[in-house]
């Protein structure tokens, strides 16, 4: 029995704008839109960069919510579907099932139009066929609608019209690398993350979004003789396999810092990987840089520092999806978290381990920083003189960070031996 996807939505007024009106006056998106949408557009998968997934729209209140209704249902091809559509002026693009795109009129569901590819055939022996392609969304720069397919292109689409701009072949679906994530464009770049079998498609990249052509590409794991290669032991490169298969990353634009998991290794047990279960470290660095944050400058790919929130995984426990972004005033409890910058006023005397292996904050820069939600370590604030401002320990203190100080950054990492696992100054 064919299944046919159903897709529903219920919105609000303030979505609402009259379909001529889309397609004759099409605002190309810019940066700025991209760092400070309008309440009434959802521009990429989480709406901002710093991924909180918050409309400011008030229309639906504790009042209201009651009131909501069905507001129009569109049946879909059948297949996998697992998309979270992009809205911008009254316009709503969306993933459809088999691998398309479509561009719906957002307040009753009636199609602008409509991409379909036909892909190779020989692609359902090495990645599946189309219907069971699990992309997580769209992205959209200036007039141009950005699809991830699974034949291994990014597509660049024109917005209005949905015909091809550009594509850009980035991965070998016969390397069983797939697209199951969602494009993120950020400062003229669109980063994207993948599935992999291999080193070779273990990789984030980042493409010029007027020409498709590559700018970047950090891969996921440590190869030998890299920094961070040693984790590995003995494991041929090729074997070392670590994906960024869920939803993108965030993005700190006073930083210039993309911010980026990286999921569990590949094979899941440490057994498998290196052949004994005491085949690698139980604590950081281990099988870097998998089950990480990454924290990655955005116009070079280069790696600024990573905390490792799980080494030598033994359990398929990834640590992936969006790395959500705060920023606060923070005075901790000197009782509640085990070492603190002595630096900060008020706070109560560090280890000289703690003392000795710290940057001097500046006085002048505000006690406030962005944090990849669920992570330990802060990154630093926004002079490069400030520093990590507190901290509690991970499993067996096995956290491992890099800040970078003053510019140029090789990642360290910390061990437990009965000291803080701060990270070294960058040189």
């Amino acid at each position: 029995m064919v299944r046919a996807s159903l897709f529903a939505v219920a919105l609000v007024s303030m979505l609402a704008t009259p379909l001529g009106a889309q397609t004759a006056d099409f605002r190309p998106v810019t940066r700025e839109m991209l760092a400070n949408p309008s309440p009434d557009d959802w521009l990429m998968l989480n709406r901002t960069y710093d991924e909180q997934r918050f409309s400011p729209l008030r229309e639906i209140n504790r009042d209201t919510v009651a009131g909501l209704q069905l507001a129009w249902a569109r049946g879909m091809a059948a297949g996998t579907n697992e998309t979270i559509p992009i809205v911008y002026q009254g316009i709503m693009y969306v993933v459809s099932p088999g691998a398309g795109v479509l561009a719906l009129d957002a307040t009753n569901g009636d199609l602008i139009w409509d991409y379909s590819r036909e892909y190779p055939k020989e692609m359902t022996d090495f990645i599946g066929a189309p219907t069971a392609a699990r992309q997580k969304g769209l992205a959209i720069f200036e007039d141009m609608i950005f699809f991830e397919s699974p034949d291994g292109f990014l597509v660049a689409l024109d917005a209005r019209t949905g015909k091809v701009r550009w594509e850009t072949k980035v991965q070998d679906y016969k390397e069983l690398t797939q697209h199951t994530s969602a494009p993120l464009v950020v400062e003229g770049k669109v980063i994207t993350g993948r599935t992999c079998e291999t080193r070779a498609g273990c990789f984030i990249a980042a493409h010029d979004a007027r020409t498709g052509k590559e700018v970047w590409k950090f891969y996921n794991t440590a190869a030998p003789g890299e920094p961070g290669g040693d984790t590995w032991g003995n494991v041929p490169a090729e074997q070392r396999v670590a994906s960024s298969w869920g939803l993108p990353g965030s993005y700190d634009p006073q930083r210039k810092t993309l911010y980026w998991a990286v999921a569990n290794p590949k094979p899941y047990t440490r057994l498998k990987r290196h052949g004994s279960a005491e085949g690698t470290a139980q604590t950081a660095p281990a099988d870097l840089y998998s089950n990480s944050t990454l924290a990655l400058d955005i116009e070079t790919g280069q790696l600024k520092w990573y905390y490792q929130h799980l080494p030598g995984d033994d359990w398929d426990l990834d640590h992936i999806h969006e790395r959500t972004l705060l920023r606060t005033a923070v005075s901790p409890d000197p009782g509640a978290v085990k070492w603190i910058n002595p630096n900060i006023v008020g706070a109560r005397a560090a280890p000289s381990c703690v003392r000795d292996r710290i940057l001097r904050p500046s006085r002048r820069s505000p006690r406030s920083t962005s944090r990849p939600a669920g992570s330990r370590a802060f990154t630093p604030s926004r002079r490069r003189e400030t520093a990590r401002l507190w901290s509690r320990p991970a499993i067996s203190c096995s956290g491992a960070i890099s800040i970078a100080g003053s510019g140029r950054s090789t990642p360290t990492a910390g061990r437990f031996s009965g000291r803080p696992c701060l990270a070294e100054r960058s040189k």
